[in-house]
């Protein structure tokens, strides 16, 4: 699988799971790299240029997501997240 459709299946991932909890908080969990393409997508970041997101293990990122509009929060971090 390559880098474009690997961020493709996630995106399309994503858009259902806020289809069908559209006002939920819900966490989705995977290895780095499909949540990096997946941060690179909603930020329009290439994905050439992708490497330069960190992403720990076991770290959270913050994102909203509304039909519109896309904002993140926080990338990578670490320890307990206030909400």
């Amino acid at each position: 699988e390559t880098m474009s459709e690997v961020q493709t299946r996630m995106a399309k991932f994503a858009n259902q799971v806020c289809i069908r909890h559209p006002h939920a908080m819900v966490a989705l969990v995977s290895h780095a790299e499909p949540l990096r393409v997946l941060l690179a997508h909603w930020l329009c970041i290439p994905l050439d240029e992708v490497v330069r997101l960190r992403i720990d293990p076991a770290a959270t990122s913050v994102v909203k997501v509304a039909t519109d509009w896309v904002e993140v929060d926080c990338i990578n971090v670490k320890g307990e997240l206030v909400l």
